[in-house]
């Protein structure tokens, strides 16, 4: 089974690997080559909050050094009702680890918030990484003041795991 995301979908969402080309031109702040890459609709903003050049730079560093990671980094979150628009970002921070566990992040912006898209990204992230049977336990971070994401971590069955460093809290589902 290839760990490539390329056709991952709810129907409602598209979920498209971020290839080294356009995390270099996020980086640059080319976002129209972004979207015509994608073949979207302009979004009214970009990037979702959160995402800036540490993030970009992360993902570009894990696919020049890990052979495996193709699949297990950052993606565009595509929203295929309609005509397709970029509502947001979403992904794994890095592929799984020796112990089978794996991080998940999603960024939606903000106009297209509490519309159901982050539990169809997370949910579609947590799926793909435990049809791995390598994969035995999904993490997420947020902060204690993001209460929809840390309901929606709940909603999908995850429990809280602990404060991290900054303040950050972690919520784990295992298999």
């Amino acid at each position: 089974m290839t760990s490539e995301l390329k056709n991952l979908t709810d129907g409602q969402l598209k979920l498209v690997p971020a290839t080294r080309a356009m995390l270099k031109a996020e980086l640059a702040g080319n976002h129209t080559q972004i979207y015509s890459r994608l073949n979207v609709s302009l979004p009214p903003c970009w990037p979702p909050e959160l995402n800036d050049a540490d993030s970009y730079v992360h993902f570009l560093y894990v696919l020049k050094t890990v052979p495996t990671a193709a699949g297990w980094g950052a993606h565009y979150a595509v929203n295929m009702q309609k005509v397709s628009t970029l509502v947001g970002t979403d992904g794994f921070v890095m592929p799984p680890d020796a112990d089978g566990i794996v991080e998940i992040g999603y960024r939606i912006l903000k106009p297209y918030r509490k519309q159901g898209m982050a539990t169809c990204l997370a949910r579609l992230l947590v799926e793909h990484a435990f049809a791995y049977n390598r994969v035995k336990c999904v993490i997420a971070t947020t902060y204690p003041h993001l209460i929809a994401s840390i309901g929606l971590l709940t909603k999908l069955g995850f429990a809280y795991d602990g404060e991290h460093e900054d303040g950050i809290i972690a919520y784990r589902l295992a298999r």
